[in-house]
């Protein structure tokens, strides 16, 4: 089980629960419940292949984890990987996680402030940055 709580800026917190097949799966649902109110295009984002690697075997227990989700949007057909390393393979998995679904909102967002293409001019830039951050989101997760 899992708790997704998402911040919208002016506006109260959406706190959201879910289970799923073990941690991730669990994180991964309530994540996307938590946005589809705001962003509905997430409910056709899913988790196509999840990995986990021990970046460094000496150290066992105490090693970073590196963790690599590829994602599927089941509409475009689309394609993405993220990553994420944490000595705790659960954040590292949240961190990847909330990577995904950012590049996926990025994807299909009118204007994103953080790619240079959409800046014309200092102006411009400040203006829709200025806009982003009125409806920005923030995400936390809980066990």
């Amino acid at each position: 089980r899992a708790t997704g709580k998402v911040v919208r800026a002016g506006s109260e917190p959406t706190l959201d629960v879910a289970e799923g097949n073990g941690p991730v799966d669990a994180l991964f649902f309530a994540l996307q419940t938590a946005l589809q109110r705001t962003y509905p295009t997430v409910k056709d984002v899913r988790i196509a292949d999840y990995k986990v690697r021990i970046l460094d075997p000496l150290s066992a227990s105490r090693a970073a984890t590196r963790v690599m989700i590829s994602f599927k949007d089941d509409n475009t057909g689309n394609v993405w990987t993220t990553v994420a390393v944490d000595r705790n393979i659960i954040s590292a998995s949240a961190n990847a996680l909330v990577d995904g679904f950012e590049y996926h909102l990025i994807e299909h967002a009118d204007f994103c402030v953080l790619c240079e293409d959409d800046f014309h001019d200092h102006e411009h830039a400040q203006a829709l940055e200025a806009a982003f951050m009125a409806n920005a989101t923030s995400v936390v997760f809980a066990r």
